[in-house]
C-alpha cells in the first residue's frame, strides 16, 4: 500500500501519523511528495505547515522527483516555509525554465497537482 491509499483509508490523525512515520523510513520519493503536497495545503487532517512541506519535498527532490523538484522551487521562490531565495529557485531542477534564462517565477503549485 502506497501514502496515497492509505492516507484514504486513515480515519484517525494517529493513522495518518503512522503512515507518515513510514513515508519517512521507506524514502519512497512519491509518498514524500505526496505529504508535501498535504502539508502545503493543509490536506486530509494535517494542519498547514510550510516548513514541513519543503522539508518532505527536498527529501523528494533529493531523489529527482520532478514534481517535489518543482514544488521546492517554489518555495523558494516565494519563501514559503524556507527563506526566500531567488537563486535557489532558479537553481533547483524544478524550475529549469528559470535557468535557461526565463525572468518569470514559476507560480504556487495548484492543489490539483
Amino acid at each position: 500500500m502506497d501514502l496515497e491509499e492509505g492516507f484514504a483509508m486513515a480515519p484517525t490523525k494517529d493513522a495518518q501519523m503512522k503512515l507518515r512515520r513510514a513515508a519517512e523510513r521507506k524514502g519512497k520519493a512519491e509518498d514524500q511528495y505526496q505529504l508535501a503536497v498535504r502539508y502545503y495545503y493543509g490536506r486530509e487532517g494535517l494542519k498547514q505547515d510550510m516548513v514541513a512541506a519543503a522539508k518532505w519535498w527536498s527529501k523528494a527532490a533529493a531523489q529527482e522527483h520532478t514534481w517535489a523538484e518543482f514544488g521546492l522551487g517554489t518555495c523558494y521562490a516565494y519563501g514559503d516555509g524556507v527563506d526566500q531565495n531567488h537563486a535557489l529557485a532558479a537553481a533547483d531542477k524544478g524550475c529549469r525554465h528559470r535557468a535557461r534564462g526565463s525572468s518569470r517565477v514559476p507560480r504556487r503549485p495548484s492543489p490539483g497537482r
